[in-house]
C-alpha cells in the first residue's frame, strides 16, 4: 500500500509521513514550506522540530511553497484570518500534482485543508482519510459559548467559513471510497 500525506502547514503531518516512510508505505509527503533540520535558516528562526523536515523525508517530500510564502507575506501587511487560510489551503490543494495522487493507493488530508483533495481522490477512485486534529467547529462553538470565550464566527452564520470547510470535507468523506 502506498500512502500520500498532504498538508500545507505543520500539525503532525511530518511525523505521520516519517512513520509511514519507516514502514515502507509512504508514496510521497506533500507540504508547504519546510526547512531541513539543523539548517542555518532553521536555527536562525528557531523552528520547532514539528516545523522542520525530518531527514528521513528528504527524498520523498514535495514542497509547494508559494501558497505558504504568500500567506505569510499577507499576514505581515495585516491581512489574515480564516479567509486567508482558506485561500492558502485551496491553492495548495489545487497545486498537488495529479500524478502524485494517482501514484497512491490512499491519500491522507488534514482538517480544513482537504475539501478539494477529497474530491480529487474520489474522482481517481482512491481511498481518502481525513485526519481531524482539532475539535470540529460546532463543538468548539458550543464550548466557547459554555465558557464565555469569544468566537469569530457562530456555527450556522454566513461568517462561519471554517464550519463550511469542515462540513464539505465530511460530505466528501461520505462520498469517497473509505
Amino acid at each position: 500500500m502506498r500512502v500520500l500525506v498532504c498538508h500545507p502547514g505543520t500539525q503532525h503531518a511530518g511525523k505521520l509521513a516519517a512513520l509511514l516512510r519507516h514502514a515502507g508505505m509512504l508514496s510521497e509527503f506533500v507540504t508547504g514550506f519546510r526547512l531541513r533540520q539543523g539548517s542555518r535558516l532553521a536555527r536562525a528562526l528557531k523552528l520547532s522540530g514539528q516545523r522542520a523536515l525530518d531527514p528521513v523525508l528528504d527524498e520523498c517530500t514535495r514542497q509547494i511553497r508559494l501558497p505558504e510564502l504568500l500567506a505569510k507575506a499577507a499576514q505581515c501587511v495585516g491581512w489574515g484570518g480564516e479567509r486567508l487560510m482558506r485561500l492558502r489551503n485551496a491553492w495548495f490543494q489545487r497545486l498537488i500534482p495529479e500524478r502524485a495522487l494517482a501514484a497512491a493507493d490512499v491519500i491522507v488530508g488534514f482538517d480544513t485543508s482537504s475539501w478539494i483533495l477529497a474530491r480529487r481522490a474520489r474522482r481517481l477512485g482512491r481511498r481518502f482519510i481525513l485526519e481531524r486534529t482539532a475539535v470540529c467547529r460546532g463543538v468548539r462553538v458550543a464550548i466557547d459559548a459554555k465558557f464565555g470565550i469569544g468566537t469569530t464566527a457562530v456555527a450556522g452564520t454566513r461568517r462561519d467559513v471554517q464550519g463550511e470547510i469542515e462540513d464539505e470535507e465530511i460530505e466528501q468523506i461520505g462520498r469517497a471510497h473509505v
